[in-house]
């Protein structure tokens, strides 16, 4: 039996975490250096806003965690790759989106996104 977590929102309703995976097309390596990362993150920041609890931008990928609705999730990725694909060089594969099933789960992406990716 699967239960779906969702975060108590402070309006008093729940809310959804997602993981989005916004990847390269075979693989490839994003062509970006300091000042085109820095117009990125903005370009996260500007589409995620305050929806967006975590984020990193590897070579081959942009990884973001993301609270709220699975349709706000889309829209947000949907508009990251518009934004970010004429900055980085490369096509998009489909966006992976996971909905995340607790504190666990939660703690497990935090840990991958700051320390495994961080490390490349």
């Amino acid at each position: 039996m699967s239960v779906t977590w969702r975060w108590r929102s402070t309006q008093g309703g729940h809310v959804e975490i997602w993981y989005l995976k916004l990847a390269a097309r075979e693989r490839k390596r994003f062509c970006v250096d300091e000042p085109i990362l820095r117009q990125i993150v903005c370009k996260l920041t500007e589409i995620a806003g305050r929806d967006m609890a975590l984020f990193a931008v590897t070579l081959r990928a942009v990884h973001l965690v993301v609270v709220g609705t699975a349709q706000r999730a889309g829209r947000i990725s949907t508009g990251i790759v518009l934004a970010v694909r004429p900055l980085v060089g490369v096509e998009f594969a489909p966006t992976y989106k996971r909905l995340l099933e607790g504190r666990a789960h939660l703690r497990w992406y935090v840990d991958h996104l700051l320390v495994d990716y961080l490390q490349e």
